[in-house]
């Protein structure tokens, strides 16, 4: 993983400042730095080295007419490598990076389809003054962008931007629909109102002499084109493919299906003689905590596995450097866990781990799909399906757990506007970007998560506190193939009665028998949130008051508490936290 810093200007003290982007994200790459620069343009690149350590593929990499500056990985490098070589092409390096730009030169923005990985680039032609910009089909790396009419800027990370005063104004659509819709990632904006993200499998072309630019979308979320080969072969593969470095890897283990599936399958890749370490997070609260479930499979496997237990005493503290990693507020605490299993594979010396994401959009593993998938099928008088669906839901919750699970589907959006009633008024007019998801057939609700939803969201999250670390996370259940195969099964071939997410149960039941495949409470790094509120209350409710942000969007018509205000008193305290750490000016 790197960092990516574009600054397009006429300005030569703007080009200037291109030092101080790339040091805004020193820690996305530690091992080299550099930058090209010329009368137009600057760019910039920091280095975490992966693949091929030497020197010789430090960025930006130049080649011919082409200058580039590129974050990921491209697991199948070695196969356009063979590709381009029998084309006529040589290399002088093992990376990855040169068969990037390689590609690019020989299939222009055709090569993105050929990509198997995770990328965000940016590539100058010297000789037509063209900027292409590029992200991989999920968004799983990052890139930003601002433009006015005297500059152009993107980076890896928002707080690069800060150097540029002019790009600072508060978004306010986006934090009232954070705080009311508990919606974050739901378009390309930001907090940031003139910043944007590019579009995960989208590229932009900029002229850098004009300052317009044009942007495509090189994929769309299908299908139709699924492999024959079955989940378990594509997910071997993938993680075969992500197992691809010269460096040691990891893996988070969580003591889930998704992790667990993932730990237990690197593993048996791994030579038996090489450590294999895995990283949990364990809660302080007995409801969340699933560190025995994490030691049972790293019992079975000869994982090692490393255990942390985040305090309270430690919260207002992580919390704060939380919202300086992430650069904008966040919808749980259970980021703050994720941010310290990060650290201690830091601290484990690894550069590299495998996770889960994606596998709860991709194989419906929230119940929030079920609920829809009874919805969808009642609605079609598919009353044998609906009877199996509900049947299964109430093999494992009560009837009472049941009917307020609908009631709350149904009726949410009314709650809302009823506690708000109640405890907020809105002092101006917003956007708001409620979705009555609810509604939405399943397939559709799956494919909104995974390019605009909670895999977005999750997908930021995971990027900001592992690189942070100066760690690269590679997420096997993302590989194109496999999401394909995903999104082509029926719905009842990934809900059968009680379980969701069929297919990854299934495979993980024929590597152990513990049982664990046939867990139907799902927690994953939850963190003892209530707990931590407690023990720190009379703080959080101060720094609420105190907020000129959140005292211009609403009046509070109730004492700022955690009883009043239970529905929006996390929302309502990360933005009042990201205010304070990042200057916002109202």
């Amino acid at each position: 993983m790197c960092g990516i810093s574009l600054i397009v200007s006429n300005d030569k003290n703007s080009l200037d400042k291109i030092g101080q982007m790339n040091a805004k994200v020193i820690h996305r790459g530690p091992d080299a730095q550099g930058v090209f620069q010329n009368d137009i343009l600057a760019l910039g690149h920091t280095r975490l080295s992966i693949i091929d350590l030497d020197e010789r593929s430090n960025q930006p990499f130049v080649l011919d007419e082409y200058v580039m500056s590129y974050n990921g990985e491209i697991y199948n490098y070695r196969e356009l490598r063979k590709e381009l070589e029998d084309c006529g092409y040589t290399f002088k390096t093992s990376s990855d990076t040169e068969v990037v730009l390689r590609a690019y030169q020989h299939w222009k923005s055709e090569c993105f389809s050929k990509f198997n990985g995770m990328w965000a680039l940016v590539i100058f032609n010297k000789e037509s003054h063209e900027v292409l910009l590029s992200r991989d089909r999920y968004g799983i790396k990052p890139l930003f962008f601002y433009q006015d009419e005297d500059l152009f800027l993107a980076g890896s990370e928002l707080k690069q931007f800060e150097i540029f005063s002019q790009t600072q104004d508060v978004n306010y659509d986006k934090v009232y629909n954070f705080i009311v819709n508990s919606l974050v990632d739901y378009d390309s904006e930001t907090f940031y109102k003139n910043i944007n993200s590019l579009s995960p499998g989208s590229f932009l072309i900029l002229d850098a002499e004009k300052k317009d630019f044009t942007s495509k979308y090189y994929y769309k979320l299908m299908s139709e084109r699924s492999s024959t080969k079955s989940v378990e072969e594509l997910l071997q593969k993938s993680i075969t493919l992500r197992l691809r470095s010269d460096v040691p890897i990891g893996t988070c283990l969580s003591g889930g299906i998704d992790s667990s599936l993932i730990a237990i399958l690197a593993r048996e890749k791994i030579p038996s003689g090489d450590k294999f370490i895995g990283i949990h997070g364990k809660s302080t609260e007995k409801a969340s905590d699933e560190s025995e479930y994490a030691k049972i499979i790293s019992f079975e496997n000869n994982i090692d596995l490393k255990i942390i237990e985040p305090i309270s005493e430690d919260f207002l503290e992580d919390i704060e450097l939380a919202i300086e990693t992430q650069d904008e507020p966040f919808l749980s605490s259970s980021i703050l866990m994720q941010f310290n299993v990060m650290k201690e594979a830091s601290e484990n010396r690894l550069k590299v781990l495998l996770d889960g994401q994606g596998a709860d959009e991709i194989f419906l593993g929230y119940t929030r799909y079920l609920i829809s998938a009874i919805w969808e099928s009642s609605l079609k008088f598919r009353w044998i399906s609906t009877y199996k669906l509900v049947r299964g839901y109430l093999k494992n919750n009560s009837f009472y757990s049941f009917a307020k699970l609908l009631a709350s589907a149904h009726f949410r959006k009314i709650i809302l506007i009823l506690k708000m009633f109640e405890t907020l008024k809105v002092k101006k007019t917003f956007k708001s970007e409620q979705k009555k998801m609810f509604f939405w057939k399943t397939k559709k609700f799956s494919n909104y998560d995974i390019l605009t939803g909670s895999l977005a969201s999750l997908l930021r999250y995971e990027d900001r506190n592992s690189m942070y670390f100066s760690i690269e996370t590679r997420l096997p259940f993302l590989d194109f193939e496999l999401v394909e195969k995903g999104l082509s099964l029926d719905v009842n071939q990934k809900i059968n009665g009680a379980f969701t997410k069929s297919p990854l149960r299934e495979i993980l039941g024929k590597y152990t028998k513990t049982g664990i495949n046939l867990r139907t409470d799902k927690i994953g790094f939850a963190s003892p949130e209530k707990t931590w509120i407690n023990e720190n209350e009379s703080t959080m409710n101060q720094l609420i008051k105190s907020s000129n942000l959140l005292n211009e969007l609403f009046l509070f018509k109730k004492e700022i508490s955690y009883e009043n205000y239970r529905m929006f008193y996390w929302r309502l305290f990360i933005v009042a936290i990201w205010e304070k750490k990042k200057g916002i000016k109202t």
